[in-house]
């Protein structure tokens, strides 16, 4: 039920190639438009690497920082909460009108 600490041990990191970089841009930009990822990532060169956790989560960093993850390594990815920090508006916004707000708060 809960994580064990072994879960978390990086099991391998790898930098990148040019093509991954390219795919891993376009699952960005298709899942979350409004992230800049030209200004987030870069041109890729050398600086996007992979890794690997025990559970089979990915990790994706640019400079040591990281700015993605992958769950299971199913192709479904997630800014992690720097990112999000860097790009609140890729968050979808949602109005509630205060009469609402009364109902929901209780």
């Amino acid at each position: 039920m809960f994580k064990k600490p072994g879960d978390l041990q990086e099991r391998s990191k790898t930098l990148l190639k040019n093509k991954d970089v390219r795919s891993l841009k376009e699952t960005i930009l298709k899942n979350m438009s409004s992230i800049d990822t030209t200004e987030l990532i870069g041109n890729g060169k050398g600086s996007v690497t992979v890794t690997k956790l025990a559970d089979r989560t990915l990790l994706y960093s640019v400079n040591g920082i990281i700015l993605f993850f992958d769950v299971n390594a199913r192709n479904q990815i997630y800014p992690t909460i720097y990112t999000l920090s860097k790009y609140p508006q890729s968050l979808r916004h949602i109005v509630i009108h205060s009469p609402v707000s009364s109902y929901l708060l209780r």
